[in-house]
């Protein structure tokens, strides 16, 4: 993926994976500022052309990134020659080779090979500038894109510095108090769950979710926990017993309990339920009750 902040060409995506569709455009574009919008018919394009011809009008260049639902309204977009990239979940054979008449520049992602996967990890870390390899991510996980990207997200989360007062990395950095819930939960401690995410700001939620995540997804993928796999979960050796005593009561509810983790990051991006704080709390309460 090479990256063009010009953007004098369209291109076109097409791919079922979120992530890695956002993970393009910020590398292709460079750019901090691209705007999302999904088009479902074709009133919704006619209004998004009209809005881009107005702002052109008053020298206004944005860069956008369009998500169609149907290929023939993406294929009314056409049109447009710069400043855009499309995208779309699917297209037939047929569909891709009326795209490739029109010289539009075309990424397909929709069975991903293993150097594919590599190479998105790299891109990835260089977008946030780690120095670390994820490479290990590949290990454990199906060949799903967006569940690799979101285990890398949930590691680069985990590796900030947690220095609330730095001026490096301000928008993400965030305290340890968000760190501190997973040893609540495996302490079946709900009072102190309660009072800790009571006081918990945005950024220490995000720890919070994302360390349970990496939790859960460890649990989820092993029947019984191994030596290496409690390391993986924390290196303080004094909570392993409890860790292990937690896993015996809880496994069969672990789907459950991602489901439910779903919710926030749902709720993150704009969906409709109750606030973050509130489906935090739910699911560290329902993850640290006793199942005896």
């Amino acid at each position: 993926m090479s990256k063009n902040p010009l953007l004098t060409q369209c291109i076109c995506l097409i791919s079922p994976y979120r992530r890695w569709i956002d993970l393009f455009c910020q590398t292709f574009t460079s750019q901090t500022q691209l705007q999302h919008k999904t088009i479902e018919n074709d009133q919704q394009l006619t209004e998004h052309l009209l809005l881009q011809s107005n702002g052109d009008l008053f020298g206004h260049q944005s860069f956008y990134h369009l998500h169609f639902k149907q290929f023939a309204t993406l294929k009314q977009a056409l049109s447009i020659r710069s400043q855009h990239i499309f995208s779309i979940d699917s297209a037939t054979k047929l569909q891709i080779q009326t795209l490739a008449a029109t010289s539009i520049t075309i990424k397909i992602m929709q069975y991903p090979k293993r150097s594919d996967l590599q190479t998105i990890i790299h891109q990835f870390a260089q977008q946030k500038n780690m120095t670390t390899s994820l490479n290990h991510l590949l290990e454990g996980h199906d060949d799903h894109i967006d569940h690799i990207l979101e285990a890398c997200e949930r590691e680069h989360l985990l590796s900030l510095n947690p220095s609330p007062t730095s001026d490096k990395n301000q928008v993400h950095s965030t305290s340890s108090r968000g760190f501190d819930i997973c040893k609540l939960i495996y302490q079946f401690n709900t009072k102190q769950i309660v009072t800790l995410i009571h006081e918990l700001d945005v950024n220490e939620m995000m720890s919070a979710y994302w360390l349970i995540c990496k939790h859960l997804h460890i649990h989820h993928q092993t029947p019984s926990l191994s030596g290496s796999d409690l390391i993986k979960l924390t290196p303080f050796k004094p909570i392993h017993s409890s860790i292990e005593q937690w896993h015996k009561q809880h496994k069969k509810k672990l789907a459950q309990y991602l489901q439910l983790a779903f919710k926030f990051e749902n709720k993150l991006k704009g969906g409709i339920g109750s606030d973050l704080k509130i489906i935090l709390l739910e699911l560290a309460l329902k993850m640290g009750q006793r199942n005896d």
